[in-house]
């Protein structure tokens, strides 16, 4: 189990992903089951699936760079491939 993992609340799926911070997180809140959808220390993360967004520990999240899902999502709405 990652990192991530081993820090998430919930997992959403949202269909596929945008790579559009603003749209992404409204689509995991709107889709979330828990009340409330999103609690404060946490941050939406993308997961490189491209369609699951998973709510999970700020610090922890703050703490990595990584390439993750955004830039894989963007790739796809602009229809490129690599």
């Amino acid at each position: 189990m990652d990192i991530l993992s081993s820090n998430l609340r919930q997992s959403v799926n949202i269909g596929k992903q945008k790579g559009n911070h603003t749209t992404d997180y409204t689509n995991a809140i709107g889709g979330s089951k828990l009340d409330p959808p999103k609690i404060d220390g946490t941050t939406w993360h993308h997961h490189e699936d491209g369609m699951t967004m998973q709510e999970v520990n700020s610090d922890i999240h703050d703490r990595f760079t990584h390439r993750g899902g955004v830039p894989k999502a963007k790739k796809v709405a602009l229809g490129r491939k690599k």
